[in-house]
């Protein structure tokens, strides 16, 4: 963490987005906007006003298909979704932000923990099966031939190209944009074993698709592939397009995980 991160204040109001109520969360390098009964992720913009995330009223990939974690489909944690849930702003700090989401039934609740190194959310009940997905527009606007990803093992991979791999243990995604010379980390934390995959939809100006504990192989069998709690995963929008910097801020984001991956 550098002098100026260390120096960050949260600032936190409550706005309309695309028609729902919101968390909008500033500390003057990045912006989330958190829908409250969607209880996900709308919007991550960055400094230069570029949305990482860019959910809206247009149809599937151009709009209502994105935000992060998109994790029950139909049911919890999507922005834009109607179905009951409430969100609660828990502990507000100059370094530290959580916000706890539960589902109307209470089958379903995770809590999110925003710093300077980025958001970490703990799923600490489900109520059936789920994935965890970025789906989003890198640099503000989706390039898939021009941007690219980085995994954990040094791979490098144009955002134009489909994977489809066994994860292994704690891992991460870098979804880089050489435009804005930023990338979004997207990171598994727990020591789980499942298949996790990427697809680009809509092309120009469509939505990145890449999903831990998500198999797109088999469309017509696509399920999640997640169950239980509690998981960890987390996300961080950064600069630089390096793999190095990309490890080292999944290392600090995993100092920080503790026992809820064990």
């Amino acid at each position: 963490m550098n002098k100026d991160e260390k120096d960050l204040k949260w600032k936190i109001d409550t706005v309309d987005h695309s028609g729902q109520e919101s968390f909008r969360i500033q500390n003057g390098l990045v912006t989330y906007v958190y829908h409250l009964e969607g209880s996900g992720f709308a919007s991550l913009i960055d400094r230069d006003g570029n949305d990482w995330l860019s959910f809206g009223p247009a149809t599937g990939a151009f709009g209502l298909g994105r935000g992060i974690p998109n994790m029950a489909r139909d049911v919890f944690g999507h922005p834009g979704y109607r179905s009951g849930a409430t969100t609660a702003l828990e502990v507000l700090t100059p370094s530290h932000v959580r916000l706890v989401s539960r589902s109307a039934d209470g089958c379903w609740r995770v809590r999110w923990d925003l710093d300077p190194h980025g958001a970490i959310q703990t799923i600490e009940r489900t109520g059936g099966r789920y994935w965890w997905l970025y789906e989003g527009t890198p640099g503000g606007y989706f390039r898939p031939h021009q941007q690219f990803r980085l995994y954990a093992g040094g791979e490098r991979a144009s955002c134009s190209s489909q994977d489809h791999r066994r994860g292994r243990g704690p891992r991460w995604v870098a979804f880089c944009d050489p435009t804005t010379d930023r990338m979004i980390l997207v990171a598994a934390h727990n020591n789980s074993r499942t298949i996790d995959c990427y697809r680009a939809m809509g092309g120009d100006g469509g939505m990145t698709v890449f999903g831990f504990g998500r198999d797109d192989r088999f469309r017509v069998l696509q399920r999640p592939l997640l169950r239980g709690a509690p998981r960890v995963f987390s996300f961080a929008l950064m600069d630089g397009i390096n793999a190095d910097q990309a490890s080292a801020r999944f290392a600090q984001l995993q100092a920080k995980v503790g026992r809820a991956v064990d």
